[in-house]
């Protein structure tokens, strides 16, 4: 039976009506069914063949021509009503549906007069009626495919419009690939949403995108769920700056994302900033953390342009040592310090002769002084332990280079999927060397260094430095030819691309103005941007132009709205979107999302596409059923089921496969018990991998370390 022919019928075509854009007259079989965000259907002969055309009703509109009558208006005000002509019995009800998506197809061939046909093996399911079909056998049908925007010639009044079902999208995507689905259409509850959000492989090269809304929108989850989809792609790596531990703890998750990168054959390497990432050898990035520091505060007051002279001779004084990075902190500092009171340093920093001694004084009582030593040591030793292969714990620090680049190695991975690296910046919560100094005398000290390593600015100046080696990654290999395929997504990106003119601090608006023009030449390199954060006008106004990709939550409004409008072909279609309910107003919850760009095969305009994002991970894992099998056979693994999850809760800082720690010497100011000591050695040891990204997947015995080729002392290839 043909589900197209046999869909429900809802209205009619009126008039007037164009190939673009068609008025509805709703039948009075639908005049009490929910239509509003409901995705409809029309077909029409064309050609040699059909076509069909595909719209969403907006906005329902009602018209009585008795009510409008002044001589009855006294009867409205009398009884309240018109008696026969007002309700359902006078009331006419229209709509009209702005086409977004046109599909055709054509007849394959038609038997000659008076020959008698055999029997025949139809490419399509249905056969068409009307003016192609003429005596004796039916003509057969080609199958559907895509013919753009809109129809080539405007349909004829009293044409059916019916409603679209998952049976009709079975039909019309019958020849398309590399679907998958991320909720079903707004307001109608089961029916699918096809997606078609390809990876950054090929000569397109990467795209940007965005996801919005309101806290307790369910952008997070819905993000989720977005890069759980584009994990299909085996080729595709990911990389989350995660600045508030959601993403490595997973916390509020409806999923494990890790769990099922996991399930999908991936690595999953979560490295912390605090305790995990060794940043490359780099005296002058040294100098310029400690230049947002307090510790040129902590010698002597001295002026914004001295403390910058200060910091520079302290990054000369670092130049001439070879092992600087690898230096015991006290030792190192107490040298650089004593390295500074030389005249012809000092007389670098001061002209006057006074300051000059003034300044040297200083220094020398810093050196003398435990306690004003301390107070220098807090501010230098945290920073320059991010350049140490072993953190105050002992645990081995990784390489930034080695970490980035393990992403989008096709040579060491050798054809197993891309791994995912989540970047952890924050500092709060379980970090393992903190804990166990906390239980020690030296609580203080180590309070005070996760507080310099928690400045946004410290932060920033980091994640520059990821971003260039990302970028000089990308380019080197597309020098070689090849693409890095990797997509980089920012969580709570206000904080780290926001408007130029809202960033109060420096360091962050140079991050915001890179990551912008990231966003204008990685693209080609195969490095695509994912910005999540509550509106888009708390991004950089040039990121979110050059998004080609736009996921809007509940809650965004005003300039906002404006915004969005910008990037559509009819703003028209936001009145959709001002109709979406809080999802705390809804039982069972429903979270909205309006996605604009080349996503589905269900718009191929600027239209956007409305959906209910999944709230229940066995729906997605149902609907996804086709490349999720197809994904764990290639590997030779079982085909599992139920919902991913970690095994605990809490930061991860745990691995699959054990590996040795780099033997590390006492660290001074950053001791504890040896107990404790052991406890975060062999905790640390493990590499920063989840834990229970592996839950249920005892019978996968195909995972293993790839961690363990990564050669953390390799300089980046450039």
């Amino acid at each position: 039976m043909d589900p197209i022919t046999t869909a429900e019928q809802v209205a009619v075509v009126g008039t007037p009506s164009s190939n673009y854009e068609v008025t509805l007259d709703l039948l009075d079989t639908a005049i009490h069914e929910p239509l509003v965000g409901s995705m409809l259907l029309l077909t029409q002969p064309s050609g040699g063949g059909e076509e069909l055309a595909l719209g969403m009703v907006t906005e329902v509109t009602t018209m009585n021509q008795w009510h409008s009558q002044p001589l009855l208006r006294g009867v409205v005000k009398a009884k309240g009503h018109i008696p026969g002509m007002s309700g359902d019995l006078g009331d006419v009800r229209a709509a009209s549906i702005k086409l977004q998506a046109c599909y055709k197809r054509s007849a394959l061939g038609q038997p000659q007069s008076g020959v008698q046909a055999g029997p025949s093996v139809q490419a399509g399911p249905w056969v068409q009626a009307g003016p192609l079909v003429q005596a004796g056998p039916l003509v057969q049908a080609g199958p559907w495919v895509q013919a753009g925007p809109s129809l080539r010639m405007s349909p004829p009044t009293g044409t059916a419009v019916r409603r679209v079902t998952n049976e009709v999208l079975d039909e019309l995507m019958s020849g398309e690939k590399d679907l998958h689905y991320l909720g079903h259409l707004h307001g109608t509850g089961d029916v699918r949403v096809p997606m078609s959000i390809r990876d950054f492989s090929g000569d397109r090269g990467a795209f940007h995108a965005g996801v919005f809304g309101m806290s307790g929108s369910g952008k997070t989850a819905f993000s989720a769920y977005f890069l759980a989809g584009q994990m299909r792609n085996a080729d595709q790596g990911f990389i989350v700056v995660d600045p508030q531990g959601q993403f490595s703890s997973e916390t509020g998750f409806p999923f494990s994302l890790q769990a099922w990168a996991a399930e999908m054959g991936r690595e999953v390497v979560v490295r912390r900033v605090s305790e995990d990432l060794r940043l490359e050898k780099d005296a002058p990035l040294l100098g310029e953390l400690l230049s947002k520091t307090k510790l040129t505060g902590e010698i002597t007051k001295m002026a914004p342009e001295t403390a910058g002279l200060f910091i520079d001779e302290l990054v000369k004084a670092l130049r001439k040592r070879s092992s600087w990075d690898t230096e015991d902190s006290d030792d190192l500092l107490r040298e650089l310090l004593g390295s500074l009171t030389d005249s012809g340093v000092l007389g670098r920093i001061y002209v006057d002769e006074t300051r000059q001694a003034r300044l040297r004084d200083a220094v020398l009582e810093v050196l003398d002084d435990a306690d004003r030593f301390g107070d220098v040591f807090s501010q230098f030793q945290p920073l320059h332990n991010l350049f140490s292969p072993a953190n105050p714990g002992g645990g081995k620090r990784h390489s930034m280079w080695g970490t980035i680049a393990h992403v989008f190695d096709k040579t060491q991975r050798a054809g197993a999927p891309a791994p995912v690296l989540i970047l952890d910046m924050s500092t709060s919560g379980q970090v393992s060397w903190v804990s166990s100094l906390l239980a020690g005398p030296e609580q203080a000290a180590a309070v005070e260094a996760l507080r310099v390593l928690d400045q946004d600015s410290i932060k920033a100046a980091i994640l520059r430095k990821a971003c260039r080696t990302l970028k000089e990654a990308s380019e080197s290999a597309f020098r070689l030819g090849d693409t890095l395929n990797t997509m980089v997504v920012f969580d709570e990106a206000w904080r780290y691309a926001p408007p130029l003119h809202l960033a109060g601090d420096e360091e962050i608006k140079a991050l915001s103005a890179d990551i912008a023009g990231y966003f204008r030449d990685t693209r080609k390199f195969g490095i695509g941007w994912t910005l999540i954060s509550q509106s888009p006008r708390s991004v950089n106004a040039d990121c979110f132009d050059q998004m080609a990709v736009r996921i809007m939550g509940y809650g965004l409004g005003g300039a906002d709205l404006a915004k969005v409008a910008e990037q559509m072909d009819d703003p028209e279609h936001l009145k959709l979107y001002r109709a979406f309910a809080p999802p705390d107003s809804t039982k069972p919850k429903v979270y909205p999302f309006m996605v604009t760009g080349p996503v589905s095969p269900l718009s191929f305009t600027r239209a956007p596409v409305f959906l209910a994002a999944y709230t229940d991970f066995e729906t997605f894992r149902s609907d996804n059923h086709p490349w999720i099998s197809q994904a764990r056979r290639s590997q030779g693994l079982p085909v599992l089921s139920g919902v991913p999850q970690l095994r605990g809760a809490g930061p991860v800082v745990a691995a699959r496969v054990p590996r040795p720690t780099a033997t590390a010497g006492p660290v001074k100011g950053a001791a504890g018990t040896k107990e404790a000591m052991e406890r975060v050695r062999e905790n640390a040891a493990t590499g920063g991998i989840a834990p229970g990204a592996f839950a249920g997947l005892a019978g996968d015995a195909w995972f293993g370390g790839g961690l363990g080729s990564i050669d953390d002392d390799d300089p980046p290839p450039f």
